[in-house]
């Protein structure tokens, strides 16, 4: 059972504020950070007083949190490696990284989607994209689904333990659309 010392001093950042898991949070934890994603000026002008943060270059200063929290953001990043040396550096000395997204669990390597070069975006097939509630409209270009070549990476960071979890649940809906639960990346710094 979670204390109420624990909802005052656990310091939480989820770069997402206007989901309802955000909201969930934000509501029981007294340090809970939720920020969105900004393209441009008008976006964050639209967002404020939520935070916009990158995840490929974060504001925080090192090793402030004990848990960061990620629902389906990593396959928007360009740069998932980058994003992930953000998130071990952001982090305590032992503290964690939990996150989802679309997970290829069948292959070994990552699956390449989108990326830049020399400036310009290039495409592996037809572009795809994911809902964003900062761009409904527009939502969010995936760059990668991340496969198992994802846990070595997060290695490579910084990160010293790390675990692909998969969780099911019939009694709790806890399921998928392909398979029958949901795969959590939890790495520890």
């Amino acid at each position: 059972m979670r204390s109420s010392a624990d909802t005052w001093s656990t310091r939480i950042y989820a770069p997402e504020a206007l989901t309802p898991f955000a909201l969930l949070l934000a509501g029981r934890y007294a340090r809970f950070v939720g920020s969105e994603y900004a393209h441009n000026d008008e976006q964050r002008r639209f967002l404020f007083p939520i935070r916009a943060e990158d995840l490929l270059n974060l504001s925080f200063p090192s090793g402030v949190f004990d848990v960061v929290l990620s629902n389906e953001v990593f396959e928007h990043v360009p740069n998932l490696e980058r994003s992930l040396a953000e998130v071990a550096r952001v982090l305590k000395p032992g503290g964690t990284l939990l996150a989802t997204f679309p997970f290829a669990y069948g292959l070994a390597d990552t699956l390449v989607r989108a990326w830049f070069e020399n400036g310009q975006l290039c495409y592996n097939g037809p572009p795809e994209y994911h809902g964003n509630p900062v761009d409904p409209a527009g939502g969010s270009l995936v760059f990668q689904i991340p496969a198992w070549d994802v846990l070595d990476l997060c290695g490579e960071v910084g990160f010293s333990s790390v675990r692909m979890l998969f969780i099911s649940s019939y009694r709790r809906g806890i399921t998928g659309a392909e398979i029958a639960g949901v795969h959590v990346l939890r790495a520890i710094r």
